[in-house]
């Protein structure tokens, strides 16, 4: 049997081995035997610092198609009465403020974050039923342009998009919303602390009874340091996938 992780509430504790303890511990069979025993060992937490990214301006990130143009589609595959459709860019795109008083411009060739888990254009979700278009709900996370290392931006997508992507004259496909999606979107980054502690832990379950901090919590750096890195692939695994694992002490 497995035994449980030593965690409680915010934060991880590095398991010890009580074997020994256990041992030692070992009374009369008339007797009660000591079951929480008291260590002193490392302790982790991480936690996530966000703030809301201003998507007011829409032409930062949608692109409005005009389905009246005959020289991009074809109007006789379009749905009747479709006049206008708006398209997700790639990304966020626009001025991004470096924080020194200074802006960065991201094109969508390089936005401020995609929309989708890689720089590539989303091509599912619809939701259609007897005709009509239905609302979906698309979530993803993506690293910062500004701080591929250090931050994740998580979004949540809502609206009604075509469940059939369009095609235009050049065969190049479109999924398309029949109205303006609502996005919200977080600019995240992992903060992870460590410290001491003093455990109470049940002997013979493994599980955290007590714990106490013992020293002010500090930043703890090699946590994050193998972000976004693949790690213990399996052979004979697609790169596709394979697991992509994040490195946390």
């Amino acid at each position: 049997m497995t035994s449980p992780p030593w965690t409680s509430n915010d934060w991880a504790f590095t398991p010890l081995n009580l074997t020994a303890v256990q041992k030692a511990t070992n009374a009369p069979v008339f007797t009660k035997p000591a079951r929480n025993i008291t260590v002193e060992t490392s302790s982790l937490r991480a936690r996530l610092e966000c703030s809301q990214i201003d998507l007011s301006n829409t032409s930062t990130w949608l692109t409005v198609l005009d389905f009246t143009d005959d020289s991009t589609w074809n109007t006789n595959s379009l749905p009747s009465n479709l006049l206008i459709g708006y398209e997700l860019k790639p990304g966020l795109t626009g001025n991004e403020s470096t924080g020194n008083g200074t802006y960065i411009s991201w094109d969508d060739s390089h936005p401020y974050f995609s929309f989708f888990a890689a720089d590539e254009n989303l091509q599912c979700c619809g939701n259609n039923s007897n005709g009509s278009v239905g609302e979906a709900a698309i979530g993803y996370w993506s690293p910062a342009a500004d701080a591929l290392h250090t931050s994740v931006v998580v979004k949540w997508i809502t609206g009604h998009p075509f469940s059939t992507p369009f095609i235009d004259i050049n065969n190049q496909s479109h999924f398309v919303w029949e109205d303006v999606p609502q996005v919200t979107a977080l600019n995240c980054t992992p903060v992870f602390e460590s410290a001491s502690a003093r455990v109470a832990v049940d002997s013979s379950t493994g599980v955290v009874q007590d714990y106490s901090i013992e020293d002010t919590p500090t930043l703890e750096p090699n946590a994050w340091s193998s972000q976004y890195q693949q790690l213990n692939t399996s052979a004979g695994l697609t790169n596709s996938s394979n697991v992509q694992n994040l490195s946390v002490r």
